[in-house]
């Protein structure tokens, strides 16, 4: 079995684990928003169907990818993509706001940025949050 093989059955393994193992910590991310495989990729010709509708990975480092990232995994839906390119192509919180398909509610999320070590977050985050905090209690 070659590397590309390999990389290609885990790619394959995981697509379809992200959105139907809820054990997974990553579900939330994929099946939990409503993000399924096509049909054609799964049962018992679901692999040989996913390596010919994608094929096999230009280079070793190139893995998955969905163009639209909150599209289904579907072959007019996915690519193999460089790290850098699918940096770019992720989703992007509108003003802070964030539908959830799975509990039909609004979410608000502040990015206070990000950070070196995780005491530099904590010292940002205590001095942020009781403001945040007042103005959401503030009537």
């Amino acid at each position: 079995m070659t590397d590309y093989t390999k990389k290609i059955q885990m790619a394959y393994k995981m697509m379809k684990s992200r959105c139907y193992n809820k054990n997974r910590p990553t579900y939330k991310y994929y099946g939990g928003r409503g993000i399924k495989v096509c049909k054609r990729w799964l049962g018992k010709k679901g692999f040989a169907n996913f390596v010919r509708d994608v094929g096999f990975p230009p280079r070793k480092n190139y893995s998955l990818d969905r163009v639209d990232v909150n599209g289904d995994y579907k072959p007019s839906n996915c690519r193999w993509a460089t790290k850098s390119e699918q940096m770019k192509n992720r989703r992007r919180y509108s003003k802070g706001l964030y539908f959830s398909k799975k509990s039909k509610k609004w979410n608000a999320y502040i990015h206070l940025g990000s950070f070196n070590t995780k005491s530099e977050t904590l010292k940002i985050y205590n001095k942020i949050f009781p403001i945040v905090k007042h103005l959401l209690d503030w009537k």
